[in-house]
C-alpha cells in the first residue's frame, strides 16, 4: 500500500507542479518545445498519418533525412503513442509534447525512488530523494528541451543498474543497465546521452576506488555499454552516416567546453540570486536556465554534511561525484578542462554540452542527500522523514513552479496550430495556395533572420530552401551562402542577392518580409512582384516570376573531381544552360544552345518521385533536391547513378527518346539497422526474462 500510495505521489507531483500548463492550460511549456520540437514532430505526424515512413523531410533545406535526427524521436518507443495519437489529432501535438515531457519528469522520481529503495532507504527518505531530483534544478529549468528531460529520466535506472552489478552479477540487471542506456540515447539529445554513458562509468569508478565494488565491476559497466550499441543501430546508423554531411559535423569548430559559471552556485542557497524569474532584470552573458541550481534547502545541508556521516552505504562515494560533476558542468570554468577538451576527437567535441552535466549533478545531489537523511531518521524517526520530504515538496513547488523557466503566459492553443506561426488562422491556406499552385509546391525564403519563415516548415508544410536544424545538410549551406549570409556557426542564412540565378534555380518563388520592405526595389529590380494579399497580413509576400521549375533539363555539364572544385565552378555558370557534376559524367547533347524540353512530374510524394521527359537529344537533369546518401535512381525501369550536381542537389544524365526516370530515397543501412535493433530488443527481453529475480534490499543500515 505504501509503495502504491509513493508512486501515485511521484506520478502526480510533476502535474501538480505544471498545473497551470497541463489542466488549467493558463500557460505553456516555452521556447524549444513549440519552436523547435513541435515543428519537428509534425513531420513525424504527418509521416505517419499518410501511412508512411517518416524517412524524408521535404519541407527544410530543400529536404534531408528527418529519420536521422534523433531529437525526432522515431526510434524511441516511449513516444510512440504520443505519435499514433497525435496522428488522429495532430492539430494537439503540443499538448501532447507537453505532456510526455511531464510524465518523463514522473518517470525520473519513480526510478530514483527505486534506485534509493534498492539501496535500503525507507519509503520517506526515498520519496524526499526522488523529490529533490523531480522539482529540482535540471527538470525545473529544462523542460524545455524534450530529448535531455527524456534522456535524464533512466539516467537513475542506469546508476541502479550499476549498482546492482556492484553486488554480484545479475543478467536482469546488466539487460536494464544496457535498456537504460539506450533509451537516453534514443530519446534524442546528444549532449545529455554522453552525461548518462559518462556517468555510469564514473560510478563504476567511484564505487570501486571506495572499495565498494570489484574491479570486474568496471568490466561488466563497459560491457553494458557495448551492449547497448545494437539496442540503438536503428539511430546511431543513420545519424552517423548523415552527421559527416550536415552541419554538426562542423560543431566542434565552434564548441569551445565552456560550461556554467562557478558562481552560479550561489542559487543552491538563493535560487533567484541572478533575477532568473524576471528576465528583464538578468544581466549574466548566459542561458538563464543555467543559472538556477537550488534544490531545496534540506537537501543543500544534508549534502554539506554527508561526508560525515558514518555509515556503510556509498554516501561518501556519491559525495565525490557531486563533486566532479560540478567541475564537468563548469566547463572550461574548470583549470585543465579546456586541454583535456582539445585532446577529444572532434565529432565528441561537437556532442560535448558542459553544462548539461547538471542532470548527473541534481540526481547524484538527490541521492546524497537521501542516503544521510536515512541514516539520520533510520526507521525510528520515519515521521522525520516525512516531514522533510512533504516540506520539501511543498518548498521545491513553491520556488520553481510556474516561473519563466518552465512556462509562457498564453493557452496552449495558441501555440499548438501551425497557423499561429503567421499570427491569423486564414493566412497560412492563403499561402499554401500559393506555394501549392504547381506539383511539386515552389519553396519559399525571407531576407531576414526570422524564424518562422524557416524553422516551422514541416509544421506550416511551406517547403523552404532555408531552416534551422544542427542537421542542416553542409552542402545546402555552403549553396546559400552564394546569395545569402550569416555567420559559419548558424543554420538559418537571410537572402541579401534575391537576383541570383543560383536562388531562382533552388525553386524559390516566394519571399517573406516583414515590417517595412526597404529592400523591395531590390526585389522588383530582380523580378519579384508583391502579392496583394488580405489587409491584415502581418507580413508582405513577394512572387519571383523568373522562379525556375524543381525538375529541369540542361544540355552541358561541367564536372568537379571534387566539392570544393564545384563550389568554384558554380560562381560562373548559368544554371539554366549548365550543370556543375561531382564525377566521371557525359552530357552528349549536340547543340549547348538547343532548347530543353521540360520535364514532366508524374508523381509527387515525400521521398519518392516519378518523372517523364522526352529527348530529341541527349541532356543532363537537375533534381532541385538535396543530395543525400540512400537516394536511387532508376531510367525506364534500370538502375541509374545519382550524382551531386550544383553543390547542394542531385542529378543524372539521360539519352535521347522517352525517358521515365523514377527518383527514390532508399536508406538501405538503415533498414538493415532497425532489423539488428528489433532483434536486439526481443534478444534482450527473452534474456531478462529467464534471469533470476533478486530480492530487495533490507533496511538493516540504522
Amino acid at each position: 500500500m505504501r509503495t502504491a500510495l509513493a508512486l501515485l505521489w511521484l506520478v502526480l507531483q510533476p502535474v501538480v507542479f505544471h498545473w497551470n500548463a497541463l489542466i488549467r492550460r493558463t500557460t505553456y511549456l516555452p521556447w524549444d518545445l513549440p519552436g523547435f520540437h513541435t515543428p519537428l514532430e509534425s513531420g513525424v505526424v504527418e509521416a505517419i498519418s499518410r501511412h508512411r515512413l517518416p524517412l524524408w523531410d521535404p519541407y527544410t533545406y530543400a529536404g534531408y533525412p528527418l529519420h536521422a535526427n534523433s531529437q525526432a524521436q522515431i526510434f524511441y518507443p516511449p513516444a510512440w503513442p504520443l505519435f499514433a495519437r497525435a496522428a488522429w489529432h495532430p492539430e494537439n501535438l503540443f499538448y501532447y509534447l507537453e505532456w510526455e515531457t511531464v510524465l518523463h519528469v514522473s518517470l525520473a522520481g519513480i526510478l530514483t525512488w527505486w534506485l534509493l529503495r534498492r539501496a535500503g532507504c525507507g519509503h520517506w527518505t526515498a520519496l524526499f530523494g526522488a523529490t529533490v531530483y523531480q522539482l529540482g534544478f535540471f527538470f525545473t529549468s529544462q523542460v524545455q528541451h524534450l530529448g535531455a528531460v527524456c534522456a535524464a529520466a533512466w539516467m537513475p535506472l542506469a546508476w541502479l543498474g550499476v549498482l546492482e552489478l556492484a553486488r554480484r552479477f545479475s543478467v536482469r540487471w546488466f539487460g536494464a543497465l544496457a535498456a537504460a542506456l539506450a533509451l537516453s540515447f534514443l530519446a534524442g539529445f546528444m549532449a545529455l546521452t554522453v552525461v548518462v554513458y559518462a556517468s555510469v562509468m564514473a560510478v563504476a569508478l567511484a564505487l570501486w576506488i571506495s572499495r565498494r565494488a570489484a574491479a570486474r565491476l568496471l568490466a561488466w559497466t563497459a560491457l553494458g555499454t557495448l551492449a547497448s550499441l545494437p539496442l540503438i543501430a536503428a539511430q546511431l546508423v543513420p545519424t552517423a552516416i548523415w552527421s559527416v554531411h550536415s552541419q554538426s559535423s562542423l560543431r566542434w569548430m565552434w564548441s569551445l567546453g565552456e560550461g556554467i559559471p562557478p558562481k552560479a552556485l550561489l542559487s543552491a542557497f538563493l535560487p533567484d540570486c541572478f533575477h532568473v524569474f524576471d528576465p528583464s532584470h538578468y544581466v549574466e552573458r548566459f542561458n538563464l536556465t543555467f543559472m538556477f541550481l537550488y534544490s531545496g534547502q534540506a537537501a543543500l545541508w544534508l549534502l554539506l554534511v554527508a561526508p560525515w556521516v558514518p555509515t556503510k552505504r556509498p554516501v561518501r562515494a556519491f559525495a565525490a561525484l557531486t563533486l566532479v560533476f560540478a567541475l564537468l558542468m563548469f566547463g572550461t570554468f574548470t583549470p585543465g578542462y579546456a586541454s583535456a577538451f582539445r585532446l577529444l576527437p572532434h565529432a565528441v567535441q561537437g556532442a560535448i554540452y558542459p553544462h548539461f552535466a547538471m542532470a548527473a549533478l541534481s540526481l547524484a545531489i538527490a541521492i546524497v542527500a537521501a542516503l544521510a537523511l536515512d541514516h539520520i531518521t533510520c526507521s525510528r524517526h520515519a515521521w522525520l522523514a516525512a516531514i522533510v520530504a512533504v516540506g520539501t515538496c511543498i518548498e521545491l513547488w513553491a520556488v520553481g513552479s510556474n516561473r519563466s523557466l518552465n512556462s509562457a503566459p498564453g493557452n496552449w492553443k495558441l501555440v499548438d496550430s501551425p497557423a499561429i506561426y503567421y499570427e491569423r488562422y486564414s493566412i497560412l491556406p492563403q499561402l499554401r495556395r500559393w506555394l501549392y499552385a504547381t506539383t511539386p509546391p515552389e519553396r519559399a525564403d525571407t531576407m531576414q533572420d526570422e524564424y518562422r519563415f524557416s524553422t516551422p516548415a514541416p509544421a506550416t508544410r511551406l517547403p523552404t530552401l532555408n531552416g534551422d536544424d544542427p542537421f542542416a545538410p553542409l552542402r545546402l549551406l555552403h549553396y546559400r551562402k552564394f546569395f545569402a549570409s550569416g555567420a559559419y556557426w548558424l543554420r538559418r542564412y537571410p537572402v541579401i542577392n534575391p537576383a541570383s540565378p543560383l536562388l531562382f534555380a533552388g525553386n524559390v518563388g516566394f519571399m517573406f518580409h516583414a515590417g517595412g520592405v526597404k529592400e523591395a526595389p531590390a526585389l522588383r529590380a530582380a523580378g519579384w512582384e508583391e502579392l496583394q494579399a488580405e489587409p491584415e497580413m502581418p507580413f508582405h509576400v513577394f512572387r519571383n516570376s523568373r522562379v525556375m521549375p524543381r525538375y529541369y533539363l540542361v544540355p552541358e555539364v561541367r564536372t568537379a573531381k571534387s566539392e570544393d572544385i564545384a563550389r568554384d565552378l558554380l560562381k560562373d555558370i548559368d544554371p539554366h544552360r549548365v550543370a556543375v557534376v561531382e564525377g566521371t559524367v557525359r552530357c552528349d547533347a549536340g547543340r549547348t544552345d538547343a532548347q530543353t524540353p521540360p520535364v514532366e512530374v508524374v508523381s509527387y510524394r515525400h521521398g519518392r518521385v516519378e518523372l517523364r521527359a522526352t529527348l530529341s537529344e541527349p541532356a543532363y537533369l537537375v533534381a532541385a533536391e538535396s543530395w543525400a546518401p540512400g537516394w536511387r535512381a532508376r531510367v525506364n525501369g534500370h538502375p541509374a547513378a545519382i550524382y551531386p550536381t550544383n553543390l547542394a542537389f542531385q542529378g543524372l544524365p539521360l539519352a535521347a527518346g522517352r525517358q521515365d526516370i523514377l527518383l527514390e530515397y532508399v536508406p538501405t543501412p538503415a533498414y538493415i539497422a532497425a532489423g539488428i535493433s528489433v532483434a536486439a530488443w526481443l534478444g534482450l527481453a527473452a534474456w531478462i526474462l529467464i534471469g533470476k529475480p533478486q530480492r530487495q534490499l533490507n533496511h538493516t543500515d540504522c
